[in-house]
């Protein structure tokens, strides 16, 4: 019997980072999510508090699922938009057809580290119809452990540790390149209010209109930077001095 919780520090990081891979800075992009190895459900309900519509929760011990992790669900009022799958994560993932329909937009992977070859659990992952094109996937692991750079059609878009954890988001390659884009979009939005005197209240609006423009065209963006003294959005004709 496992029942360790994801550590509220790599939680907030994990769902800070998919708000902004996913371009919602308030919220998670609507959407399903699988929670494997759920033991208190605490990432799985993190993830309905967060705008998620449904969640499934995979545990294989029934009795952490009777006293625990339904409990938990009944206590927050999210047991009717979950789904508790009492089975071994490998045999879910291998006859995922069984259980659920189509992927998830985003899964949670937090097994007992003892418990699992990361290796293994990682490939099954990868070949599951669970997993799709624009899912996102969140592993804790180890110290010490190799994580791959992709998993199946998903790319690493960041890799974290804290202490002797460390936690592994896998995306779709459009979720890298709005991350950059959005790093770029802040560093440009100092220097409007800068140059222009705009008021921060009006900065996260300004943002999102910009990332949406540049996200345009599968992401092809034509942005320079010039020697730090001037930046440039061509489409948007955005010329801001340093």
């Amino acid at each position: 019997m496992d029942v360790r919780p994801m550590m509220e520090v790599v939680k907030g990081t994990a769902f800070d980072i998919l708000q902004a891979a996913g371009g919602c800075p308030t919220s998670l992009r609507p959407g399903r999510w699988l929670d494997l190895y759920s033991s208190t459900g605490s990432v799985g309900i993190e993830a309905l508090s967060w705008g998620c519509s449904e969640v499934h929760f995979v545990k294989m011990d029934p009795w952490v699922v009777s006293d625990v992790l339904r409990p938990n669900l009944e206590w927050t009022s999210f047991l009717d938009v979950s789904v508790i799958h009492t089975a071994r994560v490998e045999r879910f993932l291998e006859q995922a057809e069984r259980f659920v329909d189509g992927p998830f937009d985003y899964i949670s992977v937090t097994p007992p580290y003892t418990a699992v070859d990361y290796g293994v659990l990682m490939d099954q992952v990868s070949k599951s119809s669970v997993v799709g094109e624009d899912t996102f996937i969140v592993v804790e692991y180890p110290l010490r452990t190799d994580m791959l750079d992709s998993c199946g059609c998903l790319i690493k878009i960041s890799d974290r540790r804290f202490g002797r954890t460390h936690l592994a988001i896998y995306g779709p390659k459009w979720a890298q390149k709005k991350r950059k884009l959005e790093k770029f979009v802040w560093a440009l939005a100092r220097k409007v209010r800068k140059s222009k005197g705009l008021q921060w209240m009006y900065m996260p609006a300004f943002i999102e209109k910009i990332l949406n423009q540049l996200m345009k065209d599968d992401g092809e963006v034509d942005v320079s930077v010039d020697a730090g003294e001037a930046f440039w959005v061509k489409e948007l004709g955005i010329c801001v001095l340093m």
